[in-house]
């Protein structure tokens, strides 16, 4: 367990050194009891970084330390890349199009970037995409308690609807 909470600091001291974002996103315990000594801890490292050259040296000096820390500790660490994927560019005039349409509807409107596997950057190599984020008050997510005001789910829809309106015109 001490070379899981080395993993986890060494994850976000390594993101911050290369101005990236890294977490552990999941962790397996076995065995996972309250008083028992596991014999093996998993746990999956996302970082993300805008491409591959930022994102290499983010998860070798993560690699680096979760193997010093192993050796300290007496352990073994075997580190298994599933992914080494960069950030999905999207579409900047689609995103334009969003963003002009959500203004002209004085829509509450903040930009942010995502390195979200999923949705729009999955089809992104193939096709022109963009992304509306409707505001999730917790900031949790994904997770089964994440939840969005109906007010803020309306708000979304009318800007995709302007959009495509838009668009089509």
């Amino acid at each position: 367990m001490l070379t899981l909470a080395v993993a986890i600091t060494a994850a976000r001291q390594a993101a911050l050194e290369f101005e990236d974002v890294a977490t552990l996103v999941k962790t397996l315990v076995y065995p996972n009891g309250p008083n028992s000594i596991p014999d093996t801890v998993e746990a999956w490292l996302d970082a993300r970084a805008p491409s591959s050259e930022q994102l290499e040296p983010i998860h070798a000096r993560w690699t680096d330390a979760v193997h010093q820390e192993a050796a300290n500790q007496g352990t073994a660490a075997v580190v298994q890349s599933r992914s080494l994927a960069a950030t999905t560019a999207i579409d900047k005039s689609l995103t334009t199009a969003i963003v002009d349409s959500t203004r002209r509807l004085r829509l509450p409107l903040s930009s942010i970037s995502t390195a979200a596997g999923h949705g729009a950057a999955s089809l992104a190599p193939y096709m022109p995409t963009g992304t509306i984020f409707v505001r999730n008050p917790s900031g949790v997510s994904p997770s089964p308690s994440q939840n969005a005001h109906l007010e803020d789910c309306v708000q979304g829809v009318a800007a995709l609807t302007a959009t495509l309106e838009d668009l089509l015109t």
